[in-house]
């Protein structure tokens, strides 16, 4: 399990120099600024989990745990505007809407933060336990799945909304950009925040690989593959 934990610091590093590019193509628009947002959420993610997994104090791990939680709110805060403007606009985004979402965005970064509000202390691996752990307080981590349901439910609302409302080869970006997003979301709630809080961290580190590959997936269709409509 060893070099599986070193490999989500190198995820971590592919996912970073693959949302700086995104970012790189076009620093004005809307739509690789968010998604590069959200791929490195993902980087600093995955490091985060891999360095919890090989921390050697009780305290390290609890802070990585910590900043785990925290870029994983960071990313479903990112996907969800980048889904107010992936593939159009289609609507006028008010202050409300646009506040909404980072004021929860805030509100969970603090409490994730608060000593004993989610992370109660961190656990070493031994004999019982056979990755580094975190003990959670229940109250705090439903807060928080309550925090990341709401913006990622948000985010496919708004994209299946545009996916019925288009046709052509938007429809089928749409498509594709809701299966795959679909299938992150699905694995991340399992093994890095149910499969934790009932079991412990034993497969956590599946949820950072198989972000790689639908987030290069995702880039590849957008900005490099296809008609690449936002590159400029």
């Amino acid at each position: 399990m060893h070099y599986v934990n070193l490999g989500l610091i190198f995820v971590a590093v592919a996912n970073l120099l693959a949302g700086i590019y995104v970012w790189s193509i076009n620093r004005k628009n809307k739509i690789n600024i968010y998604f590069s947002l959200a791929m490195v959420g993902v980087a600093f993610w995955g490091a985060s989990e891999g360095f919890m997994f090989i921390a050697k104090t009780v305290d390290l791990v609890a802070l990585f745990g910590k900043l785990t939680y925290a870029f994983g709110i960071f990313i479903a805060l990112n996907f969800l505007l980048f889904s107010f403007y992936f593939p159009f606009q289609a609507r006028r985004l008010n202050k409300v809407i646009i506040l909404t979402p980072i004021i929860i965005f805030l509100v969970t970064i603090i409490f994730v933060f608060i000593p004993g509000l989610l992370i109660k202390q961190g656990v070493l691996a031994n004999t019982i336990v056979a990755n580094n752990d975190l003990l959670l307080n229940p109250i705090g981590f439903w807060l928080y799945m309550i925090s990341f349901m709401f913006l990622f439910g948000w985010s496919f609302c708004n994209l299946i909304k545009k996916y019925f409302g288009s046709d052509g080869f938007i429809r089928q970006q749409l498509k594709y950009i809701i299966s795959t997003s679909s299938i992150f979301f699905i694995l991340a709630t399992i093994f890095d925040l149910l499969v934790p809080y009932f079991k412990g961290e034993v497969l956590g580190w599946i949820g950072p690989y198989a972000t790689l590959v639908m987030f290069f997936a995702i880039a590849y269709l957008i900005f490099f593959g296809g008609k690449r409509l936002y590159l400029r």
